[in-house]
Formats: C-alpha cells, structure tokens, sequence
C-alpha cells in the first residue's frame, strides 16, 4: 500500500478531511504515520477519533497495514499548533 492510497481513502470516508500520509519505514508499504484535520472531530475524545479512521481505513487495516501512528485533530487544533511552532 503507498501512502497515497492511505490519503485518498480518508479524504473521500471523512467528510471535510485533509489528511497527509507518510511511509515510515522508507517504502515498507505496511508502516505509516496520518495526520487527519477535520471537523467531524469536534468534540471526540482520542479513542473516537481513532476508531472513525479505522473505520475508514476497513480491511486494509487487517490486510495491508501493519502499524498506523495518527495524529487526529480538528481545524482549530491544528492552527493552535501551527502557531505554537511559529511562536517557538
């Protein structure tokens, strides 16, 4: 699985979603790491969040991938920490 796919899977299954997705292990195909900004977050603890890009990701999660690290937030959470770093 490329990462690509990873990224087209979630934008089209979570409404709003801008999502990039990275191939931690070079081009392993199996390991990677998302960062998920969307609104539909609002209000979800961690464990939602997550369980709603499992969701998403489907089978692939049982057959394609191996290890997923994500980082979900929503559009205020990201910009807070984009400012935080522009700050720092």
């Amino acid at each position: 699985m490329e990462a690509s796919e990873i990224e087209k899977i979630l934008g089209e299954s979570i409404a709003g979603a801008q999502v990039q997705a990275e191939d931690t292990k070079g081009n392993s195909g199996d390991h990677f790491r998302v960062i998920v900004v969307a609104e539909v977050f609002e209000g979800m603890g961690m464990v939602a969040r997550h369980r709603v890009v499992y969701e998403a990701l489907g089978d692939n999660m049982r057959e394609r991938i191996h290890a997923l690290t994500m980082e979900t937030l929503t559009p205020e959470q990201y910009r807070s920490q984009i400012v935080s770093l522009e700050e720092g």
